[in-house]
């Protein structure tokens, strides 16, 4: 709907008084979320594994990918993780793989002790942003936790959910959109 009125109304002169600074952060903006519709193109992320080895989503093999995005303090992604981790298990890894990104960064981060608290298997890539280079809540527009998005083997967005589902509804959405 932003994204609508803003090509509508904004960017067609159609709103009297708006400075052209504030028309064109807006179109920025607009453009930024547009590029995250479903059907669209993910974005790269150049991430770091836990031990600290360069992770890039498209340098991951090219297959279905659950990107999920989670904070090691979330009670919501404390229950959301279990429901992909169910989703994964009944399909092959060679079918599905997830990239568990931790929006912690910095020296003392509890992503990895959080993560084996919670059981995330070791076959998922866990990654974060230790440098703040990738920009990833920018680039993904990650504003809640958990940030969930299911991407095709061309890399394009087939899900995207900002914050938590129902309880037990995100195992049945991942389930209806994953083949």
């Amino acid at each position: 709907l932003y994204v609508h009125l803003v090509k509508k109304y904004v960017l067609s002169g159609q709103l009297p008084g708006m400075t052209v600074d504030r028309r064109e952060f807006l179109r920025l903006h607009a453009e930024r979320l547009e590029r995250l519709f479903i059907g669209q193109k993910a974005p790269n992320l150049a991430l770091r594994t836990p031990e600290g080895h360069p992770l890039s989503l498209y340098q991951l093999p090219a297959r279905w990918t659950i990107l999920v995005f989670w904070l090691p303090d979330c009670q919501l992604c404390q229950r959301e993780l279990p429901q992909i981790l169910k989703v994964w298990s009944k399909r092959s890894p060679q079918d599905l793989q997830v990239v568990a990104v931790c929006g912690r960064s910095g020296p003392g981060a509890p992503c990895w002790a959080k993560s084996a608290e919670w059981q995330l298997p070791s076959e998922w890539h866990l990654a974060h942003d230790p440098d703040r280079t990738a920009r990833f809540q920018s680039l993904y527009n990650v504003r809640s936790y958990p940030h969930i998005l299911v991407i095709d083997p061309e890399r394009r967005i087939r899900f995207r959910q900002a914050g938590a589902a129902p309880p037990r509804a995100l195992e049945g959405i991942l389930d209806a959109v994953l083949p």
